[in-house]
């Protein structure tokens, strides 16, 4: 029987699926599992892998790479550290114009948002302006005096109270077309609207 490690290999009972050890009965293991089964696993993993994975994975060429490309990165990091002991003045230079540059970068997108929650807001102003003075006016009825549209619960005294929805948007005629809904039920088609939002811009 070949001598092994006391440190890293025993023999134990055999494994599920029986690798007896040179005929001793018992199954090798390293760390409670069986080197045999190990071995196998690992075996059905490479042959589960994407061919071109695969075929980086078994060439030398491979792993050299990726230890060149290490070492190239290294090399970079230690030229630009060399580049900036030597040159402290171009160095607060460019650091002076980066920041510059990255305030006014930051002033053109602040103003553009800025700019475009303005009109948004016109909207939702104008479109709100309108249900309230169609409550006003006793067009439409209060929306605590409704029942949700979503859960159908009545408001009562010390309860949230129930809004009016512009399911339909703001802009133009929709701004008129409202349901009541309780303040629950109208944050959870907030985040939801918000939800389908960003999957459409994800597409």
């Amino acid at each position: 029987m070949q001598a092994l490690d006391p440190g890293k290999y025993q023999l134990g009972r055999l494994c599920k699926r029986g690798h007896d050890h040179e005929d001793s009965g018992q199954s090798l293991r390293y760390k409670g599992s069986c080197v045999a089964c190990q071995r196998l696993t690992a075996a059905n993993y490479r042959a589960a892998l994407d061919p071109e994975v695969r075929r980086k994975r078994e060439h030398h060429w491979y792993n050299a790479a990726r230890a060149e490309g290490r070492q190239s990165f290294n090399n970079r990091v230690i030229q630009a550290q060399k580049w900036k002991q030597d040159h402290p003045e171009r160095r607060k230079e460019i650091q002076r114009r980066y920041v510059k540059n990255r305030r006014q970068r930051i002033a053109e997108a602040r103003r553009i948002s800025q700019q475009k929650n303005l009109d948004i807001n016109r909207i939702k102003t104008r479109a709100r302006g309108l249900t309230f003075g169609a409550i006003k006016r006793g067009e439409v009825p209060h929306p605590n005096t409704v029942p949700c549209t979503d859960c159908g619960c009545l408001w009562a005294p010390g309860d949230n109270r129930h809004e009016y929805d512009h399911y339909m948007g703001y802009e133009g005629e929709n701004g008129r077309i409202v349901q009541a809904v309780c303040k629950e039920c109208h944050t959870a088609r907030e985040v939801r609207r918000r939800r389908a939002l960003r999957l459409d811009q994800a597409a």
